[in-house]
């Protein structure tokens, strides 16, 4: 099942909205008691907040008690940062209470997979990605399989199975489970760190031989998907490639894509088709976006739903903005429109702030 029936969705909204608003109710006192002690302990502010994607990808504010000590002259890692005061409250779950909070609002459930890194997105292969069909949770599958004791593949398996599975039975077994779960105190930490290690990328599926087709091309038809999922704009026709026969195919149905063939492929395509270059080397993607303009297609602009971008940006044609990035200026990126061209005589992006990961601005 890859998307809920309308009936469970709303029932499952109904039950989020009742079970969140009564715990904030009958959990007050304990809330009280938490925030005091982290006021005390650790000072202000006693909340933390971090963008995590939520449904679709769609950036939302994540509220948990503070845990960690924080300042400039505070150690980076994790484990010099925690606080054992911070412990406790992790290893109670009792940090993750103000996402209650986000659940009322609406950016998340009660059950669902756990929201991550907003760095991370541009990271997932297309089935890892698939978690966000449904709104993030408090507690879900992977949390009550192991929790930060599995391994970053295991947690991202457990959340696919619970966006093809997800039922209200499966919701309370998922429910009831976490309670126990918290009780044993199990996986509040994987082997080695404090926390969780950082996902840096699944490691199947990459590879020299495969070239831009499954490393750029691949974070290329992510931004795409992830512009579909919040309104359907775009119809994946496939991939093309300068020397086609150096892909190997069988990584290229992992992408569920087909491989249509060599550039020239693209001369049989109508003038309003547009053309995403997966390509990150600058002049490799110059050359090919003069070649593509040589058939009289254009290529396509891009902004993925997790980017925040200011209302002054001009948006040039093949402009990508990736998962993360900031753009809150008055900027030209990408091939500005040919009357801006004749305004500014070279494209430049003064005032622009990145986020992780980094924009990649590829004119």
């Amino acid at each position: 099942m890859t998307a809920g029936p309308r009936g469970y969705d709303r029932t499952k909204r109904a039950i989020d909205l009742v079970v969140a608003s009564t715990a904030l109710v009958l959990l007050a006192p304990v809330l009280v008691v938490v925030a005091a002690a982290v006021r005390w302990r650790l000072g202000g502010p006693v909340l933390f907040r971090q963008m995590r994607p939520g449904r679709h990808g769609v950036p939302f504010e994540l509220l948990k008690f503070r845990t960690m000590r924080e300042g400039p002259c505070i150690p980076a890692h994790d484990a010099e940062r925690l606080t054992p005061l911070g412990r406790g409250l992790r290893a109670m779950s009792l940090d993750d209470l103000p996402n209650l909070w986000n659940v009322l609002r609406g950016d998340m459930s009660l059950v669902g997979p756990r929201p991550l890194l907003v760095q991370y997105l541009d990271r997932y292969t297309p089935e890892q990605a698939r978690r966000h069909e449904v709104r993030p949770g408090v507690t879900g599958l992977a949390q009550v399989r192991g929790r930060n004791a599995l391994t970053w593949e295991e947690k991202f398996a457990y959340g696919v199975a619970y966006v093809d599975g997800r039922c209200l039975r499966l919701d309370v077994k998922i429910l009831l489970a976490t309670v126990g779960f918290i009780a044993r105190r199990h996986g509040i930490s994987a082997s080695g760190s404090a926390t969780a290690p950082e996902f840096v990328g699944s490691s199947h599926g990459r590879g020299s031989g495969d070239r831009g087709l499954w490393s750029h091309g691949r974070e290329m038809l992510g931004i795409v998907r992830a512009v579909n999922a919040v309104s359907p704009t775009w119809r994946v026709l496939g991939f093309v490639d300068d020397k086609p026969s150096a892909v190997s195919r069988e990584r290229v149905s992992r992408l569920v894509v087909s491989l249509l063939g060599p550039l020239e492929w693209l001369g049989s395509l109508p003038p309003t088709t547009r053309v995403v270059l997966g390509v990150g080397n600058p002049r490799t993607r110059r050359s090919l976006a003069d070649r593509v303009a040589e058939y009289g297609l254009a290529a396509a602009s891009l902004v993925h739903p997790a980017a925040t971008v200011g209302p002054d940006l001009v948006a040039g044609e093949g402009l990508l903005v990736f998962a993360g990035a900031r753009v809150t200026t008055n900027v030209v990126l990408a091939r500005a429109p040919q009357s801006e061209r004749d305004r500014r005589s070279r494209l430049h992006a003064g005032g622009l702030r990145v986020g992780q990961p980094a924009c990649r601005c590829l004119r």
